[in-house]
């Protein structure tokens, strides 16, 4: 028996069911028991589907800006009120407009997939990482400070610059990233526990990097 799973009128999915066991076919009212089953599961995807929407960021599949600035609080709250390190990092690509300007919008956000790919395969699986706006991106490396969260931030630098997007039968695009990093260690006692002045550190560590030559992590005033 095949029980179609439609949302807004269109087919979202099937549930498919083998025969009965005693070999007798389904009954009207079984049937109609399915079909209402079906509504409730097409509620269940249409719910998933739209937290998915609202977290995750569309082209890159990483947590949109408001959603990791949100777990950011939840882990600088914890790693406040536990005494643990945390560890941010603000990452943004090196001359990346002028891949757009010279290549298109598609090439670029094909490049963005690619970037999200190698910055998430640089993190362990505790790190958070989410699109922060534009070729930005913001890390959260929690139980991290000091050589460690630089370790993993060298190699996301790492990872970024061995991408090579192949674009034509001659041309193959790479890219660098720059990134700034900050540690709840390193405010002091009377500033607020909240992630504003961690992140506003980490964009000017970023920033010096940028001045410094691009290509490089910055943890260190």
């Amino acid at each position: 028996l095949v029980v179609p799973v439609t949302s807004h009128e269109a087919l979202v999915g099937v549930l498919l069911l083998g025969p009965k066991t005693n070999g007798e076919t389904y009954l009207g009212e079984e049937v109609e028991l399915l079909s209402l089953l079906s509504h409730h599961v097409a509620s269940v995807f249409e719910n998933a589907r739209l937290f998915e929407s609202a977290t995750t960021d569309n082209l890159t599949g990483l947590l949109r800006r408001e959603t990791v600035l949100a777990h950011l609080e939840r882990e600088l709250q914890r790693a406040v009120r536990h005494g643990r390190p945390l560890t941010v990092g603000m990452a943004d690509l090196d001359h990346f407009k002028a891949i757009n300007d010279c290549w298109g919008h598609l090439v670029g956000d094909s490049m963005l997939k690619r970037v999200a790919q190698a910055i998430t395969s640089g993190l362990r699986s505790a790190d958070l990482v989410g699109r922060y706006g534009g070729e930005e991106f913001l890390f959260v490396l929690p139980e991290s400070d000091g050589e460690g969260a630089r370790a993993v931030a060298e190699r996301i630098r790492r990872a970024v610059g061995e991408i090579q997007l192949r674009v034509d039968q001659r041309t193959t695009l790479t890219v660098t990233v720059s990134i700034g990093m900050a540690s709840l260690s390193e405010l002091s006692g009377d500033e607020p526990h909240h992630a504003e002045p961690l992140i506003a550190l980490a964009d000017r560590r970023l920033l010096a990097a940028k001045a410094a030559g691009r290509d490089q992590v910055r943890h260190e005033a």
